[in-house]
């Protein structure tokens, strides 16, 4: 749950924290100099935010045009190549300043949208996200935005950069969000996020089997509040659907048998390797997330060396060309698919963002899905290992 909110002055201290990583040091610098220099003007730098989020903008519709026109065949490699992505690092000085002067108009409205832009969670801060000070940041702004900006339009827009760590506390702040809000949107969207949340929490390891089916009969009872009061909303009851979709090959259920084709073009199922526990990863050359977790697969991999337990990589990329070449220059020692962007697989077992990862035992029982691979999931893999191997010991005569 997001706590109410402190005074505004916290906010330089708590990007000064970050004085212990390069990034950081860089930020707290700016905002020295900032301090430094006297007559500070809030309209002037208001309008470089809003400038630089109109580019923001502009960049985006452009990208998901190409993405379209893509779709249809045509070639567009080198104009996606060419588009120039703005950034907001140089406005962080700017953002705190608006903020400190007023963090209830609209131009602290957009100044929140660049603490929550420039501070977000990477590949290779996300385990420790808790302990960060761009943690504390977003959970600053997110109080921000709960006290002073949740009738305002645009807010789902801005709310969705909001990264709070935990579903729990995630939870809790969709919860206020749509408690608070009397903006038609804005609940329809809460309502959608609260659902993938308990959607998200049925699927952790080591809950009881009561708690799983509570909190997937606390989503059904979403979709259908969402269906009946926000069908309207752009995207929820698509959203809804979705996750609604994902409960079929969410924990404890059993997966349908899956074929394939390996990056030579040989055909191969999950069927297959029915009685080891196997690791199902949805992923993409093109999502960093994907490969920056590439590294602790091999790791994983080579530890389970002999033992009841495989990688299976399911690539989603385009072009199965691509695949290879990645797969030439990075080790992926694992059983390696293709399916394509378009498999059908993708829209029955409901696989949105990448990398997900399904974790399957001896039976063909989904015992895990999420989109992170951390020392929990990991964990939980060694443990159904150790019992698939002690299965195997007593069925050998």
């Amino acid at each position: 749950m997001v706590a109410a909110g402190r005074g505004l002055p916290s906010i330089l201290m708590l990007i000064v924290l970050q004085a212990g990583c390069s990034h950081g040091l860089y930020v707290s610098r700016q905002v020295a100099t900032a301090q430094a220099v006297p007559g500070f003007d809030r309209t002037a730098a208001s309008v470089r935010i809003e400038a630089r989020l109109g580019a923001y903008r502009r960049y985006t519709e452009r990208y998901r045009k190409l993405y379209e026109r893509s779709e249809t065949g045509e070639d567009v490699k080198a104009e996606i190549g060419a588009l120039q992505r703005p950034g907001f690092d140089d406005l962080v000085t700017d953002a705190v300043r608006v903020l400190e002067a007023d963090p209830s108009d609209e131009a602290a409205f957009r100044a929140i949208e660049v603490m929550l832009r420039v501070k977000r969670p990477r590949p290779e801060n996300i385990d420790q996200w808790s302990e960060t000070s761009a943690a504390e940041i977003h959970t600053r702004m997110a109080q921000l935005l709960l006290e002073h900006h949740l009738n305002r339009s645009g807010f789902k827009d801005t709310a969705r950069f909001v990264y709070l760590g935990g579903l729990q506390s995630q939870a809790g702040f969709w919860e206020r969000v749509y408690a608070g809000s009397a903006n038609h949107e804005t609940r329809g969207l809460a309502a959608v996020n609260s659902m993938r949340i308990n959607a998200d929490l049925s699927n952790e390891p080591y809950l009881s089997r009561q708690r799983r089916q509570a909190l997937r009969e606390s989503a059904r009872q979403q979709a259908t509040l969402i269906a009946s009061s926000y069908a309207n909303v752009e995207g929820v009851k698509q959203q809804a659907d979705s996750i609604m979709q994902a409960l079929y090959s969410s924990v404890d259920t059993v997966l349908p048998d899956l074929e394939a084709v390996d990056l030579g073009g040989e055909k191969d199922a999950l069927g297959n390797y029915r009685g080891r526990v196997v690791l199902l990863d949805f992923w993409a050359t093109w999502c960093g997330w994907c490969t920056s977790a590439h590294p602790g697969m091999v790791q994983l991999k080579r530890e389970m060396t002999g033992r009841p337990f495989e990688i299976i990589a399911i690539s989603v990329d385009d072009e199965v060309g691509v695949v290879r070449d990645y797969s030439r220059k990075q080790a992926m020692p694992w059983i390696n698919w293709h399916v394509g962007p378009k498999a059908e697989v993708l829209e029955e077992w409901s696989v949105r963002g990448f990398p997900t990862y399904l974790l399957v035992n001896t039976n063909g029982v989904v015992a895990m899905r999420t989109h992170r691979l951390d020392s929990t999931a990991k964990q939980l893999i060694r443990a159904l290992v150790v019992s698939a191997e002690g299965d195997q010991q007593l069925i050998r005569p």
